[in-house]
């Protein structure tokens, strides 16, 4: 397994766009954050909390901590090919971020996914 930076992970799966983006209602809100800098650079021990929850029915709120351990843990989980709710594509996807992270790049839909594995333990959404 290559050597990954929380950076990397932050790069790949915050910065793609999917927290605050209208098309991915279930993130509601970011909180609270650590570790980032004003110029939107994450540093080793990175934090941040999400508001979300099922976008039709405005009691199921949570929030959830994220983290590069934590969001890291969920592309082990969608490469390990163990969930359902994870297409091929994605898991390939992150299987190769394992591997050789300089090599992916992660649109907002596949960031989306891994953040809701994070978050749910699944794919729920979209």
């Amino acid at each position: 397994m290559a050597a990954f930076s929380e950076f990397e992970v932050y790069d790949h799966f915050i910065g793609a766009g999917a927290l605050g983006n209208p098309l991915y209602s279930w993130w509601n809100a970011v909180t609270t954050v650590s570790g980032i800098d004003d110029d939107g650079n994450a540093h080793e021990g990175w934090t941040m909390e999400v508001v979300c929850g099922d976008p039709d029915d405005e009691k199921d709120l949570r929030t959830v901590s994220f983290s590069g351990p934590v969001i890291f843990a969920a592309i082990a989980a969608c490469a390990s090919g163990h969930l359902d709710s994870v297409g091929q594509k994605l898991a390939e996807e992150c299987t190769l971020f394992i591997l050789r992270p300089e090599y992916t790049d992660f649109d907002a839909a596949s960031a989306d996914s891994v953040l809701q594995v994070a978050a749910f333990g699944e794919v729920i959404f979209g």
